[in-house]
């Protein structure tokens, strides 16, 4: 479904061995109506053979107390040095998480964003190979945006729920998912969510 991502001869390999064992299997589970949904129609599965059995957020995401929401702000601040309102994204940094997408609708709102608004972006990419995970450094240069962008490579569990907590808005701009857990994630936290229509 995405050729960008079927690139290398080892991915090519691994795709179809998949796509293989899954004709053969007598059943498969899979985690939304979406995927078992592109399981049948792409792989020519039956599809009484593929069942979805949605995932649902850890009891650890879910909304702060007052005194929770006060020690996340402090938390917040110290660890990563966010004081200002943020929006927060943790989705992936591979292309189909579109975080140039998000980035530049983020400088086309700043003039209707509080002034010290940030976007601050958790995570890191998997590997070097910039077709897939593109460095998104010239692009915050480029739109001008080194303080207002926070890159903030790989965080804890812990972590991430204290920006869930903290977070004005969590913003998920993937372009394909088989579910996308973290949204989950933050509404349970209480975060508001804007999220792609996409799958």
């Amino acid at each position: 479904l995405l050729p960008a991502y079927a690139g290398s001869a080892m991915m090519r390999t691994y795709t179809a061995l998949v796509a293989q064992t899954a004709r053969r299997a007598n059943s498969i589970l899979t985690d939304s109506e979406h995927s078992r949904r592109d399981i049948v129609a792409n792989l020519k599965v039956p599809e009484d053979r593929v069942q979805a059995i949605p995932l649902a957020g850890s009891p650890f995401f879910r909304p702060p107390t007052q005194d929770d929401e006060q020690a996340a702000r402090a938390t917040v601040s110290q660890w990563f040095d966010v004081e200002r309102p943020f929006i927060f994204n943790i989705g992936g940094f591979d292309v189909r998480k579109r975080l140039d997408v998000l980035i530049e609708a983020f400088a086309l709102a700043i003039p209707q964003l509080p002034s010290d608004t940030q976007l601050v972006i958790a995570g890191h990419p998997h590997t070097s190979n910039a077709a897939l995970y593109p460095d998104l450094k010239p692009l915050i240069r480029r739109l001008g945006l080194e303080n207002r962008v926070l890159l903030l490579g790989f965080i804890s569990d812990e972590e991430k729920r204290a920006l869930f907590w903290t977070a004005r808005i969590y913003a998920y701009t993937s372009e394909y998912e088989g579910f996308g857990l973290s949204p989950l994630e933050a509404m349970a936290c209480g975060a508001p969510v804007i999220s792609s229509n996409r799958s």
